[in-house]
């Protein structure tokens, strides 16, 4: 993974080549950002770049054999932690456990990863995933060595904020006390789940959520989608390349959700009891994934109502043709409905992913939506 291989965050790019031009390399870093933000993607680049032995002005050679080791994140000098769950007949697991799995995931989905799919890829099923205490044991014990190859040491710990609580001090011990030519970077979505002392003790990067546009360039550049359709994925993939990867791939149709969801909000609106089957059995046939983003289409569309209704027009994220019908649609709705509406379409995220009967969740929903539009 070179610099050039992520889209944008060119101040971050720069603020880390320099670190290294100047021999100026904070032991302990915390990358932070939202789910598909470019941290891990970032993180990974920046240690092939430290461990490039024929460094360009900025970026890796790409062609070194420390740069080909790395690109198939297989540098005996980077290590990687991140959440596991217990295999079966293991007395401890560590990650060290699942490095396959995870180098295989890391490369089929292009750097930019969320937990949800890790857990489907290692099939965690209801099990939580923690770094373990053994985890970091292991860690203690791999650091207390000199590096192979590289001039450095690199351990990229990936969802920090997993960590085991009796796990934790364990990794503060090792950012107080640090073994010479190492780096730690901590990946971390949610700042407030790690302990303060380790926040203390790190150099904070932050990530910034991608704009619509870059979404859209890297969704036209890396994965071939048309521009309409890339353009229609930005909109509602709000900055995360996971999601926009995840929508690209299912093919999501943001349009088809658009006229699905107009027309049946229509029907609620005037209690047209007649029409309601039919538009019932349409939306039943979709898939489950297909629902759910339906569901998120309406949850996104009470949002853009509340950002008219509060003059807040420039916020508000949709095509010219679905803007159109939200400016109607925010007439509607006002501050008491749209919390009715948004609290009955995150239960209705809940019931299909419980294989909920979607005929009746649906009439349901539909006589709720009825009653919420009277409300004033």
């Amino acid at each position: 993974m070179q610099f050039k291989d992520i889209p944008r965050q060119e101040k971050i790019k720069q603020r880390l080549i320099k670190t290294v031009k100047e021999n100026r390399l904070s032991h302990a870093q915390l990358f932070l950002g939202q789910e598909g933000s470019a941290k891990l993607p970032l993180a990974i680049a920046y240690a092939q770049y430290i461990c490039c032995t024929n460094k360009q002005e900025n970026d890796s050679c790409g062609e070194c054999l420390s740069c080909k080791k790395m690109q198939h994140l297989t540098h005996p000098d980077l290590h990687f932690m991140y959440p596991v769950v217990k295999k079966a007949n293991e007395k401890t697991t560590i990650s060290k456990d699942y490095i396959i799995e995870w180098r295989e995931f890391l490369l089929e989905n292009d750097y930019f990863v969320s937990l949800h799919q890790w857990h489907n890829k290692i099939n965690a099923g209801k099990k939580n995933s923690l770094i373990s205490t053994a985890d970091c044991n292991e860690m203690i014990h791999t650091f207390s060595s000199k590096s192979y190859e590289s001039e450095y040491k690199i351990m990229i710990i990936w969802m920090a904020e997993r960590l085991y609580h009796q796990a934790a001090p364990k990794i503060l011990k090792i950012l107080e006390e640090p073994y010479e030519k190492t780096l730690f970077v901590l990946i971390v979505e949610d700042q407030d789940k790690l302990l303060k002392t380790i926040l203390s003790r790190t150099q904070l990067v932050k990530f910034l959520a991608y704009e619509d546009e870059e979404v859209e360039s890297y969704l036209i550049q890396k994965q071939a989608i048309e521009s309409h359709k890339a353009r229609a994925i930005s909109l509602i993939a709000e900055g995360n390349i996971v999601k926009a990867r995840r929508l690209a791939a299912e093919n999501v149709d943001n349009s088809a959700n658009y006229s699905i969801f107009r027309n049946w909000m229509l029907i609620c609106y005037q209690a047209k009891i007649l029409a309601l089957p039919e538009m019932i059995d349409q939306i039943a046939a979709m898939s489950r994934e297909q629902l759910k983003e339906l569901f998120l289409y309406g949850i996104q569309a009470i949002r853009n109502s509340l950002m008219i209704n509060n003059q807040n027009q420039d916020l508000v994220r949709a095509t010219e043709e679905e803007k159109q019908f939200v400016f109607n649609f925010a007439k509607m709705i006002n501050q008491k409905n749209a919390a009715k509406f948004i609290h009955c379409f995150n239960e209705a995220i809940l019931h299909i992913e419980r294989n909920a009967n979607a005929k009746i969740m649906l009439s349901d929903i539909s006589f709720q939506c009825m009653r919420f539009f009277k409300v004033k």
